[in-house]
């Protein structure tokens, strides 16, 4: 058999489309063509990855969760201490009113505290207010993120209930970062 130009050819068209798709094939051997990252995530990675058929990105270092029961009684409330120079992004706030028989308001600020974060501040703006009807339970995931300014004090995110009589009691989780 001789070798002729259409057989140089052949070959030169072959190793150069196995070498551009070889990267091609790869990925999609590992199951993804595309890295998915969360923009607000300051992880060294951020990447996206399914867990239990549902996409979750990577929690960040600096990921903070808070969690308590609430009663509208002036005097519970969650709270997350925000460092100075610090900005809080909220990610999740999951409520459920589980017991009492009155419409309350879940009310989420930024306070600058008179002392610490249990005591009584200064409100300096609300980030949310969620209506929450006896036995419902709502959990709104902010995207973009609801994002506390950093201040050169400390402050505090204060998850407190308001409206309806006493009696009235509300599971709250708040999820975000710091950074």
């Amino acid at each position: 058999m001789h070798i002729n130009g259409r057989h140089i050819t052949a070959m030169v068209v072959a190793i150069s489309a196995a070498a551009v798709l070889a990267p091609v094939s790869v990925g999609a051997a590992t199951g993804s063509f595309v890295n998915i990252r969360d923009p607000f995530s300051s992880a060294t990675s951020g990447q996206a990855r399914v867990t239990s058929g549902a996409l979750a990105v990577s929690e960040e270092r600096n990921s903070v969760t808070r969690s308590g029961i609430i009663e509208n009684n002036g005097n519970d409330r969650v709270v997350l201490t925000i460092p100075a120079n610090k900005t809080l992004r909220i990610g999740t706030i999951a409520v459920s009113h589980f017991q009492g028989g009155d419409d309350v308001f879940v009310q989420v600020a930024q306070v600058k505290p008179t002392t610490n974060c249990l005591g009584v501040g200064v409100h300096m703006g609300y980030s949310a207010m969620i209506r929450l009807s006896p036995g419902e339970l709502k959990s709104p995931n902010y995207t973009p993120r609801l994002t506390l300014p950093a201040q050169s004090y400390p402050t505090c995110l204060a998850v407190y209930l308001s409206g309806g009589g006493g009696g009235n009691y509300v599971h709250a989780t708040v999820t975000g970062s710091l950074s």
